[in-house]
């Protein structure tokens, strides 16, 4: 039944494995109505994100284009021995617009997401293991961040992500890609056979070599927005199936 702002469930059964659930709870299991929706914010502030990247991509592209019609506009004012030289001083600038700043955007954008993608994801599981009155919290799991949470969900039996196993696998490459942004300025380890240089070599919207910096190419933070709307999504279904898998033993 639905009672002001929870969901009760009556049911004895342990839903959570090693003995996780205190015996304060065995019998009363809460889910707050912001918990049930939690998942689905996540996913639509992830829109936001991706609205805000389109339109700085955008300007970037508006604004190459207006510096070659500049300079196309000026070639033909100009003889042309001196069309060299003309456009020998635009390269700065045209580097900086199709290059240096798109760049410098997309590695903001991804150390953003991923630490976005951190918070929340730590945050539903505080909030799953407080409503359950779980007995293991995510504070006394080994590890950290994304890893960390992963390993706590997956103590809760009737969370299956199989359907999003080749999203939860990006995240993770994504994660050890991340580290070498933050901690080695973007250069790649130089093994080529490096999880991470796997990662970038079999996606279009990554290139670099080992031992060399990534590229990310303006396609692929739209990736990553998508594979983590995915992850939210199926750990939005997981959370309602756990509550009806509660109402069939109610």
């Amino acid at each position: 039944m639905i009672t002001e702002n929870y969901i009760i469930f009556n049911d004895g059964k342990k839903w959570l494995k090693g003995k996780t659930m205190s015996k304060e709870t065995e019998n009363t299991t809460l889910f707050s109505f912001d918990l049930v929706v939690y998942p689905h914010s996540v996913v639509n502030n992830l829109n936001d994100y991706l609205l805000f990247y389109s339109e700085v991509e955008k300007l970037f592209e508006e604004n190459d284009g207006k510096i070659q019609s500049h300079i196309e506009e000026m070639l033909k004012r100009i003889p042309e021995k001196e069309h060299s030289e003309f456009i020998e001083n635009y390269t700065l600038e045209l580097h900086q617009n199709q290059y240096m700043f798109p760049s410098m955007h997309r590695e903001s954008m991804f150390i953003t997401l991923y630490n976005f993608l951190e918070h929340h994801l730590t945050e539903i599981c505080h909030q799953i293991g407080d409503e359950l009155k779980s007995n293991i919290r995510l504070n006394d799991l080994k590890g950290k961040g994304i890893e960390r949470a992963f390993l706590f969900l997956k103590k809760i039996p009737e969370f299956n992500f199989n359907k999003i196993s080749t999203e939860i696998s990006f995240i993770r490459s994504s994660n050890k890609l991340r580290n070498y942004v933050v901690h080695n300025g973007g250069f790649l380890p130089n093994s080529k056979d490096d999880i991470v240089n796997k990662f970038v070599s079999s996606h279009d919207f990554l290139s670099g070599a080992p031992g060399y910096k990534v590229v990310f190419r303006n396609d692929f933070i739209p990736k990553y927005i998508e594979v983590l709307q995915s992850f939210f999504y199926e750990l939005e279904n997981e959370i309602h199936r756990f509550i009806d898998k509660y109402r069939e033993h109610s």
